[in-house]
């Protein structure tokens, strides 16, 4: 199990700045309205995170994906950058196709998408034909938005990976449950494509399995967070002339919470390792994170929203963001039951 090293710790203090300068700004519930501002952007941009998993990248992070993974934790702290996680899962899933991407630099850091049929739930059928894509894609987060899509086309010796351009796509907003991150229903009519390359079922698996790590990531962020929120609530908040951390139902609830989050941690760095490294059990390691901290954040939510009481249910409280993010990853990739019996089945 890996140790914060410097350049890591560095990450997530910079990204705990913008996290905090964001709330200072606006609420939660306004930053879900509108999305992220032009400070918030700028604060992202100068750190270079994603630049930094180029070649040669200049950015702050150095290229390794725990400092990237870093980034996409403490990012889902506060729930701000929504498009953070989609721009990574794009970028890792380009330059898996193609290492040196030259001119598609710029268009591979963002706005960009990414679907993956049969991995990113939502994702159904596209045709692919000269140089074109025709298709519906049901659940396509920042599709909003994006001006690129990274698309992965399953074959019989792999997969194509390739660049389409959204320019006449038809775009719908998808009513979604997590409403820190839109997301849309994409139609593809002859879509202009660019071949990226080709990946072999090996190279597909750990692309896989880096997906699965990113959004564990992304749920101990989370976690993280709501375990915070309810253990200051409960310090804070007077019941019968003491506060309600005294009592012990509200002590051991908390206690519990914190347990979920550092076996998670534990649970998640370990994998995020074992894919920085690759190894032969990087899926299994993968599987196991992804499924056992979608499982985890969901019921620390919970139980956040219940230390805050009726509070937790309204937007005057930021709890139940964090139970509608759980959810959500959980639905993006087919649900903590899916990814258990894949797991069994080896």
């Amino acid at each position: 199990m890996h140790a914060d090293d410097d350049v890591e710790h560095q990450i997530r203090a910079e990204l705990s700045r913008v996290v905090e300068s964001a709330r200072s700004r606006r609420s939660l519930r306004e930053r879900t309205e509108g999305g992220d501002d032009d400070a918030t952007r700028r604060q992202l941009s100068e750190l270079g995170i994603l630049d930094a998993m180029l070649p040669d990248g200049p950015g702050l992070a150095g290229g390794g994906l725990r400092h990237v993974l870093a980034a996409v934790e403490e990012a889902a702290v506060g729930l701000v950058a929504p498009d953070l996680l989609v721009s990574t899962l794009a970028l890792w899933t380009g330059l898996a196709a193609q290492p040196r991407p030259g001119e598609l630099r710029q268009i591979l850091l963002g706005p960009t998408a990414v679907a993956w049929p049969g991995v990113l739930a939502g994702a159904e059928s596209v045709r692919q034909a000269d140089r074109s894509v025709t298709g519906r894609l049901g659940y396509v987060p920042a599709g909003l938005s994006a001006q690129h899509l990274v698309l992965v086309l399953p074959d019989a010796s792999g997969a194509v990976v390739c660049l389409v351009t959204l320019d006449n796509a038809r775009r719908e907003a998808l009513p979604v449950l997590d409403l820190s991150r839109p997301a849309a229903v994409l139609e593809l009519r002859s879509a202009h494509t660019r071949e990226l390359g080709c990946l072999s079922p090996a190279e597909l698996t750990r692309l896989r399995a880096a997906w699965l790590v990113a959004i564990a990531a992304d749920c101990l962020g989370g976690m993280r967070a709501a375990h915070d929120a309810a253990v200051g609530y409960a310090r804070q908040r007077i019941a019968f002339g003491r506060s309600i951390g005294s009592f012990q139902a509200v002590r051991h609830r908390c206690a519990d919470m914190f347990v979920d989050v550092e076996t998670t941690r534990a649970v998640v760095r370990g994998a995020i390792d074992a894919v920085d490294e690759g190894g032969e059990d990087v899926d299994a390691l993968a599987l196991a994170a992804a499924s056992h901290a979608m499982e985890v954040f969901s019921r620390v939510a919970e139980s956040s929203i219940l230390v805050h009481g009726a509070l937790g249910f309204t937007y005057e409280c930021d709890a139940h963001f964090y139970l509608r993010r759980s959810y959500s990853n959980a639905a993006a990739t087919g649900g903590v039951d899916r990814l258990r019996a894949e797991l069994a089945i080896g």
